[in-house]
């Protein structure tokens, strides 16, 4: 009996133990405000606890900071949300509890802020070690993913952006008033090029024209005005034509007298 009874207890104690293992559990997030940040600026990152699973939730914690020293210089850590957090330079040791008691929310639980000093382009890591979270029976242990920030040259940064971003908006507007102004510039030209071409050519060919057309009727008018009409003597040329025909006529018939009179007057002999 009493080896039943023994064995019934360590049963109890170890579901009991299985139990709080598996119903206590949270989540830590590192949270960087920018993940990019300029040399000599702040980096400031948020520690968040999520997802608490605990009757009563938690109240301290513990854990080590680690950061890379070459490219950060660490500045200051705040609490958040009731939590008063205390840190150890010379080993990154964090640990702090809450003054308001027991949190179940998903709240920020400090932030740290560094100094990025390092170099340009230079990606310095930030992690969150040997975290332990307690609801006053026991330490929960969790692991955080580390996150990193991109150093940047401001100077350059803001300069190069403010470069390219005038230089395009210059070259745009430039090209496109001087697309408009070209346009408007040539259409104007080519409109007035071609009026006073089309004009010339059309007067030019209209003046041809009408003188050709004028000088061909004053021709034929000339023409008809010298030909004969009725009741009108003809024109010189036709005037000798007429007096050779006159002469040869009276020619003929002087010739015709003759022989005539020569024909009786050998008649009369016989």
């Amino acid at each position: 009996m009493k080896k039943i009874i023994k064995i019934s207890a360590i049963l109890l104690m170890m579901l009991s133990i299985i139990t709080n293992v598996y119903a206590a559990s949270y989540d830590i997030t590192l949270k960087p405000l920018n993940s990019k940040v300029e040399i000599n600026k702040e980096v400031t990152v948020d520690v968040v606890l999520s997802n608490i699973k605990d009757e009563k939730g938690m109240i301290t914690f513990t854990a080590r900071l680690e950061y890379d020293s070459k490219n950060l210089t660490f500045k200051s850590i705040e609490g958040q949300n009731g939590w008063n957090p205390s840190f150890n330079k010379e080993n990154g040791k964090i640990a702090a509890e809450r003054a308001g008691g027991y949190t179940k929310a998903d709240e920020t639980v400090f932030r740290v802020t560094f100094l990025a000093t390092g170099t340009i382009n230079a990606t310095p890591k930030i992690t969150l070690t040997d975290i332990e979270f307690s609801n006053g029976k026991e330490d929960i242990g969790v692991i955080a993913a580390p996150i990193t920030v991109t150093i940047i040259d401001s100077e350059n940064q803001g300069g190069n952006q403010g470069g390219n971003q005038g230089g395009n908006q210059g070259g745009n507007q430039g090209g496109n008033q001087g697309g408009n102004q070209g346009g408007n510039q040539s259409g104007n030209q080519g409109g007035n090029q071609g009026g006073n071409q089309g004009g010339n050519q059309g007067g030019n060919q209209g003046g041809n024209q009408g003188g050709n057309q004028g000088g061909n009727q004053g021709t034929n008018t000339n023409k008809v005005d010298t030909s004969i009409k009725d009741g009108k003597l003809p024109q010189t040329g036709e005037r000798n034509i007429l007096v050779i025909a006159i002469s040869v006529g009276i020619i003929l018939v002087v010739g015709i007298f003759i022989k005539i009179k020569l024909i009786d007057n050998k008649v009369n002999k016989n």
